[in-house]
């Protein structure tokens, strides 16, 4: 699952950030979820499935979309450092097989992180959009 293995590379690579297979962190950790941006801790990310590009019916490989959601708190200073340390960490990776065993051909981000409308406990949120190149062999295209 792509926004498994892109999740736990952001926990396992970006400082402050931590990964933890069952999804359960401690207050004090900011944890990197799967498909859900959890309520509390104020501090969180989150990698979600998104809409990516069209996949070519011959070539063995797939354009998925990602989006990174990284919620602090209200201080819009304090996840931005955050996103933009998610955004180093993905634009323009390439070439590597990812914790999920996924080989990620390469990642590009669709610019700078956006920020998104504070929730509804004033907590700022910023939103990373990317686009992957997988390996993805089918039946038909090898």
């Amino acid at each position: 699952m792509l926004s498994a293995g892109v999740a736990e590379l952001l926990g396992t690579t970006v400082p402050g950030l931590s990964w933890e297979p069952g999804g359960i962190y401690a207050d004090t950790q900011i944890g990197v979820t799967v498909e859900q941006l959890p309520t509390s801790p104020d501090l969180a990310v989150a990698v979600l499935t998104a809409t990516g590009g069209h996949s070519d019916s011959a070539l063995p490989w797939d354009n998925p979309g990602l989006q990174v959601r990284v919620r602090g708190d209200r201080d819009p200073r304090t996840s931005w450092q955050i996103a933009k340390d998610c955004y180093s960490a993905l634009q323009g990776l390439e070439n590597l097989t990812l914790p999920d065993g996924t080989w990620l051909g390469l990642a590009v981000c669709d610019g700078q992180p956006i920020p998104s409308a504070p929730d509804e406990s004033g907590r700022w949120q910023w939103v990373i959009t990317v686009t992957c190149d997988i390996a993805a062999p089918t039946a038909h295209r090898y």
